[in-house]
């Protein structure tokens, strides 16, 4: 499962979670969460999106 199908199914993730599930860094996932965010797919927050 990717971050984008997780994002699809549960509409909000937290970057901690993310970055457990996938074995990376917090730091690989808010990457990922900022290229969603420039593609206008998701809005992140604080600790999340």
């Amino acid at each position: 499962m990717s971050i984008y199908a997780i994002l699809q199914q549960d509409k909000k993730v937290v970057v901690n979670d993310l970055a457990e599930k996938f074995g990376v860094t917090k730091m690989t996932i808010r990457r990922d969460l900022s290229f969603f965010e420039k593609q206008g797919i998701v809005k992140t927050t604080y600790g999340g999106a």
